[in-house]
């Protein structure tokens, strides 16, 4: 009855009097309350607001201080020869708003798309990421087309949560550098969301090893003029069709001496029926066949003979 008041932007409180014209001995006490949301987790929270009456149940949002709207890595099934690519995509950790959000993934050329599970993240108020929970449901919590683009529905489809999207892709054999050496795929995922495309780019190196390679080792112990080569096939690990074959041809008067050895990379023998070894007539071209294609790293252990006398300089 006695003033109007106003709680301002600045903190401060105006109280303007009326109806106090000739009035006295009035007193009164004014009483602001302010309460401090105390959280470890972004996002949307509920609270009690106290009032007269009981109390109040409103929400609030709290954003982090931190984080990015999209962040992109990615890392190879395995050092040397790699047959895959795990990209990790971790959208939201700046606690934004999404709204039917959607990723999409420009896959690099040369990587198929395999494979997406999309898992909710618990991030703390700077932004970081703290725990990673359950998978999603497909078809449920998103949906997915052939490409990999992963689109938010359900009690998703509006939200404030951050996630981590996981996919797989499978690097083709055309990859593969026959001659060895390494490939550098680069990725760039893109959030859209109320109206906004927002990318973000990872990049993977891949090392192969060569499809063919040939080394002379040392003359043999027995003496008689033979020597000891090898043959590392399919270093890079590439998936040989049916029937693939590689040939090698002897020079001068060397022939093909005993029996050669064929093992994997551990030096156990190699299954004879995985293989097939001839000679022409002259026994100076040997070819070594797969009958059942190779889809995997073999060393071919084998010694040549001279059969002419040597000279002094071994020529």
């Amino acid at each position: 009855d006695y003033a109007d008041y106003a709680i301002n932007a600045d903190h401060t409180v105006t109280l303007t009097f009326k109806n106090v014209t000739g009035m006295h001995d009035i007193s009164g006490t004014f009483y602001y309350n302010q309460a401090t949301v105390v959280t470890n987790e972004p996002g949307k929270i509920k609270i009690d607001v106290p009032n007269t009456t009981g109390s109040n149940t409103v929400e609030v949002i709290v954003k982090p201080t931190g984080g990015t709207s999209i962040a992109k890595t990615g890392k190879v099934d395995k050092a040397n020869n790699p047959n895959q690519i795990f990209w990790d995509v971790t959208i939201n950790t700046n606690g934004n708003k999404l709204t039917n959000a959607k990723v999409s993934d420009a896959f690099p050329e040369g990587n198929t798309y395999s494979s997406v599970i999309v898992y909710p993240l618990t991030i703390d108020t700077k932004g970081n990421v703290t725990g990673k929970g359950t998978p999603l449901v497909a078809g449920t919590d998103y949906i997915v087309d052939a490409s990999g683009t992963v689109t938010l529905i359900g009690k998703y489809a509006e939200t404030y949560q951050a996630f981590q999207l996981s996919y797989t892709t499978t690097i083709e054999d055309d990859q593969k550098l026959a001659d060895g050496g390494s490939v550098i795929s680069k990725n760039t995922a893109t959030l859209t969301n109320a109206g906004k495309d927002l990318p973000a780019s990872a990049e993977v190196t891949a090392t192969y090893g060569k499809l063919l390679a040939k080394y002379y080792d040392e003359e043999d112990e027995g003496g008689q003029q033979v020597f000891n080569w090898h043959i590392d096939y399919n270093a890079g690990e590439k998936t040989l069709p049916v029937g693939t074959n590689f040939v090698d041809t002897l020079d001068g008067d060397q022939v093909f001496y005993g029996t050669p050895v064929v093992t994997d990379t551990a030096g156990e023998a190699l299954n004879q029926s995985l293989y097939d070894i001839s000679y022409d007539t002259t026994k100076k071209v040997m070819t070594v066949t797969f009958p059942k294609g190779l889809n995997q790293q073999i060393k071919v252990a084998y010694k040549s003979q001279v059969t002419v006398p040597l000279n002094d300089d071994g020529s």
